[in-house]
């Protein structure tokens, strides 16, 4: 079964080691992995946890250009795509341009623009809070919506605090922007009250927007329970409404768990053993197709990314 997956940390892992290769055998989101789990789109998030570290983005923006000289790429065994979690990263890039407008449309004029940004990751930023704060949006963050709804770039709502998120809906509804609003790797708090899982009403936004939800594979997110549970996630959004079938998709967040800092870690491994790997996701196709491929694929065609289903 075909699949899409809103996002994964290869670049990150790349970013800490230049040796390092897309084609590791340990690493768990690797290329040859995501080919084995039938991964047919991948979004590859830059991120990094020290945002201010200078040119990570520039750094991890180069290394997506060489994948997509791969062959597996140029061979169309997969397509692979970029987004930036945290736009903090984008005030530490000088390489790309001075100020921030010109940073944003440098990226999008190389022809290869982002899938999405998300304005923090867990922390407070010069843009508003992360998850683990309750700050909200600031004046840079209104700044940096203003030229994403110019340039068009998707706003990610992951990993922002509950009064960003609610900042964000309310000053774009002010703004008049129609730039998309997504989630790219979340869950329901409703059903797991983890501060990185999204409230209903921010979700039933998303869905009014015509958004896309990308639900994560992360213990953390998903509870904690002896057994996965991405299927009750699933059955709650559409018990709230049957159109979350259309706009729910997988955002697995497969990383290198060996990179992950001690301090984040809370339990053995973040993942089950159905989806450790990304060759694994040949495991979850007992979820519909539709939250594992088509749904990803009409919203990333409508966007320009892919070609038209």
């Amino acid at each position: 079964m075909r699949k899409v997956d809103l996002h994964n940390d290869l670049l990150n892992y790349l970013l800490l080691d230049e040796k390092r290769s897309a084609h590791d055998n340990d690493l768990e989101c690797s290329v040859p992995q995501m080919i084995a789990g039938g991964i047919e789109v991948q979004v590859l998030a830059a991120f990094t946890p020290n945002a201010a570290e200078p040119e990570a983005l520039t750094k991890q923006y180069c290394r997506y250009k060489e994948l997509l000289a791969s062959k597996e790429h140029i061979g169309g065994k997969i397509r692979l795509l970029w987004a930036i979690e945290d736009a903090q990263q984008l005030v530490h890039s000088t390489q790309i341009g001075a100020t921030l407008e010109q940073k944003l449309s440098a990226l999008v004029s190389k022809g290869t623009p982002p899938v999405y940004i998300s304005l923090t990751w867990v922390n407070e930023n010069d843009f508003g809070g992360g998850d683990h704060t309750s700050v909200g949006l600031k004046k840079c963050g209104q700044k940096l919506l203003d030229l994403m709804a110019a340039t068009k770039i998707a706003v990610d709502l992951s990993h922002a605090s509950d009064r960003l998120a609610h900042d964000i809906i309310n000053y774009r509804e002010k703004a008049g922007h129609r730039n998309s609003i997504i989630v790219s790797h979340t869950n329901f708090r409703a059903v797991h009250g983890a501060a990185r899982n999204i409230p209903d009403d921010v979700a039933k936004y998303i869905l009014d927007q015509n958004g896309i939800i990308g639900l994560s594979l992360s213990r953390r997110q998903l509870g904690n329970r002896p057994k996965m549970n991405l299927r009750e996630h699933y059955n709650y959004a559409v018990s709230l409404n049957p159109a979350f079938a259309d706009i729910l998709c997988l955002g697995g967040d497969l990383y290198h768990e060996a990179d992950v800092p001690k301090e984040y870690r809370s339990v053995a491994s973040n993942f089950y053993p159905e989806a450790s790997k990304a060759s694994h996701y040949r495991e979850l196709e007992f979820m519909e197709s539709s939250f594992l491929y088509t749904n990803a694929m009409h919203y990333l065609s409508r966007e320009g990314f892919v070609p038209v289903l």
